[in-house]
């Protein structure tokens, strides 16, 4: 006799999907940037405050103001250089962020976008708006300060002429715009708003999140990348900015005082410009003033850099967090994803064990953790790798669909219509029998359907008055109308506008490599593919990839001690064929890269030698893209064949795959 199992009462729970990222790991990632922003504008404000107490100490004199005066006007001043010094590049860059390289392979191309684009004037005006309200911030400080004679004013009174410029005050204020001008050329050219993440080396821990946010990672921050540049970009400045100014004043001084409209007004205001070569201001405030803008703008741009931050621990269920995150749509977020996933597979602490066997056994989500976890990587993984294979190049289009065949349309019996109205015109009735009957008259109207069309009726008589409905829905075709070519116009304006700058410099840069000796192979230069953007368009996520490969490496590694269930061990087959195929890719990137290098000359072959350094310079750089993902494809490879070993004879591999495989084995 058969026993049938009871079941137990109610209905099954179905298994809950997977949370939005929107909901769950990105508040708790928002609020740490939060927390950073605030550590890095406390440290701008101390910074600041510090600065200018230590510029202006001086024990021979007591404080005109006051200790208390004193230390109040220098925390205005810092409180005020923050807004006007890193609230608008923060605006900035948090506006323009992005973590896409933009693959342009010329100089030339490089240029012309960047000329063309309105971030680049964004940029320009945003930074020597903030340097040039600086410098003046730093002027009205020292003089509200009175350590010293500063004469700094902005005008310079004499008997003849009260209002006369001084010409000091418009020297420091000037270097201090020109060296924002210098500083967001710099950004620009490096391609700064692109999120500069740390460089994957699986010897290192380099790739371990900030956790906690800190001051120590603020200053440690400021300390690796602000000093040694801010340092050197603010002595180039200032050797160079007296011939600059020197220029400047020698072609706008003789126009702003012969113009016949100007010269009334400009002559006496800048009667004391260019009576000497340089301007008598010391070096040192120069140099003071630039290293303390300088160091501001380096703290505030690295808010967006480099700091990975581990923010799931803090959940209630951080493996769900995490798995959300690593499927947010904005990359930035997803970066912080990856970096934390990696965290969690290469850490040894009982915690991260914990974490990784739940990850390995939940079945409570449909799809499962794992099978998120390792369908997203693998996703990540093929796109990179198909652009690897491309090249680069944009994918090719979609072919669209071809159209199902026409059925031939078989004729209609032609059939004869059912007339259902009167067929026999009636007769017309007199007025007389129209009169003489009982019926109502019936009313006079003025429609065509009830009126004859021989008869003639003045249009004054008839109802010309739209109804509303029909004239809202006109003027509101006019208005997008207008609206439509509002916008064909503008697009074409800006379009026109940005073609015509960058024929201009085109023109510029012809026009000058035409006149230059031809030793100096400026358009050659100009023109010239660089092999290091081509592999960076080839490998456009390289840290991305490095950090994801580690991860799934590390994590099917762990799998042989925390998947009590084996459902890692049942997709080792496909991880290793992806990263096998990804790596023998790579290879031959590399060794197509490596046969760029140009052949060994002697010591005397002058300037091919030269060229020749600079062509083995650019391809040594270009490997350094590919570095990255090679060491995290090869160290992800013999991680788990090491781990495994023989026991991946069990699984079935392509033949391919299987003959890439038995290389590492042999290694073992």
């Amino acid at each position: 006799m058969s026993v049938t199992p009871l079941r137990p009462f109610g209905r099954k729970v179905s298994p809950a999907s997977l949370p939005s990222p929107t909901s769950t790991y990105e508040p708790f990632l928002k609020r740490e940037l939060a927390h950073r922003l605030f550590l890095i504008c406390s440290v701008f404000v101390g910074f600041t405050w510090l600065f200018s107490f230590i510029s202006t100490l001086d024990f021979t004199k007591g404080p005109p103001l006051g200790v208390l005066g004193h230390l109040t006007a220098t925390s205005l001043t810092a409180l005020f250089a923050l807004v006007i010094g890193a609230v608008p590049p923060l605006v900035l860059r948090g506006h323009a962020v992005s973590e896409k390289y933009t693959p342009l392979a010329t100089r030339a191309e490089m240029f012309v976008a960047l000329v063309s684009s309105a971030r680049t004037w964004r940029t320009l005006a945003c930074f020597a708006g903030s340097g040039f309200s600086l410098a003046l911030l730093h002027v009205g400080y020292l003089n509200l300060s009175e350590w010293e004679d500063s004469r700094l004013s902005i005008l310079s009174p004499t008997r003849r002429n009260a209002f006369r410029l001084n010409e000091r005050f418009f020297y420091l204020a000037f270097f201090n715009a020109s060296f924002g001008l210098v500083f967001a050329s710099r950004d620009l050219i490096r391609q700064r708003w692109i999120v500069k993440w740390p460089r994957y080396d699986d010897q290192s821990d380099s790739i371990t999140p900030a956790n906690p946010v800190g001051l120590g990672s603020v200053l440690a921050v400021l300390k690796m990348r602000a000093i040694t540049s801010t340092i050197f970009i603010t002595l180039i400045h200032v050797l160079l900015f007296p011939v600059w100014y020197h220029l400047l004043r020698v072609m706008a001084l003789p126009i702003l005082r012969h113009l016949p409209w100007l010269s009334g007004m400009t002559r006496p205001l800048l009667h004391a410009f260019g009576r000497t070569w340089t301007v008598d201001i010391p070096w040192s405030r120069l140099l003071a003033l630039g290293f303390k803008t300088s160091l501001g703008w380096e703290l505030v741009e690295s808010a967006f850099d480099d700091w990975p931050i581990s923010v799931s621990q803090k959940a209630s269920n951080p493996n769900q967090v995490l798995v959300a995150g690593l499927h947010s749509q904005d990359r930035y977020f997803k970066h912080h994803a990856y970096f934390e996933l990696c965290l969690l597979a290469r850490s040894q602490s009982t915690t991260a064990s914990a974490r990784r066997t739940a990850l390995f056994t939940d079945t409570n989500t449909s799809p499962t953790l794992w099978n998120s976890v390792v369908r997203e990587l693998l996703i990540t993984l093929g796109r990179d790798y198909q652009c690897l294979l491309r090249r680069g190049k944009p994918p090719l289009p979609v072919p669209p669909a071809p159209a199902p065949p026409a059925t031939p349309r078989t004729p209609k019996t032609p059939s004869t219509p059912l007339i259902r109205k009167e067929i026999l015109k009636p007769s017309p009735r007199s007025l007389f029998d129209s009169l003489a009957s009982d019926e109502a008259m019936p009313p006079a109207s003025t429609s065509s359907a009830t009126r004859p069309e021989s008869l003639s009726v003045p249009s004054v008589f008839l109802p010309s008055t739209p109804p509303a409905s029909s004239v809202r829905r006109s003027l509101k075709e006019d208005v997008n109308a207008v609206e439509v070519k509002k916008a064909v116009v503008k697009n074409a304006v800006s379009k026109t506008t940005s073609l015509s700058r960058a024929a201009i410099v085109s023109g510029l840069l012809e026009w000058a490599g035409r006149k230059l000796p031809q030793e100096w192979r400026l358009k050659e230069w100009w023109t010239d593919v660089s092999i290091e953007r081509h592999a960076k368009a080839c490998i456009p996520d390289g840290v991305l990839d490095a950090v994801g490969i580690d991860a799934l490496s590390h994590l099917v590694t762990a799998s042989l001690k925390d998947d009590t269930l084996g459902s890692v061990q049942r997709d080792i087959p496909r991880t290793l064929e992806a990263l096998l195929s990804f790596l023998f890719e790579a290879e031959a990137f590399q060794a197509e890269l490596e046969s760029k290098l140009p052949p060994a000359v002697g010591q005397d072959a002058g300037a091919s030698r030269l060229e020749d350094i600079e062509a083995t310079r650019d391809v040594a750089r270009a490997i350094e893209v590919v570095l990255p993902v090679l060491h995290a494809l090869r160290g992800g490879v013999s991680l788990i064949t090491k781990t495994f070993g023989d026991h991946l004879s069990v699984f079935k591999f392509p033949p391919v795959t299987a003959k890439r495989l038995q290389s590492f084995m042999d290694g073992l």
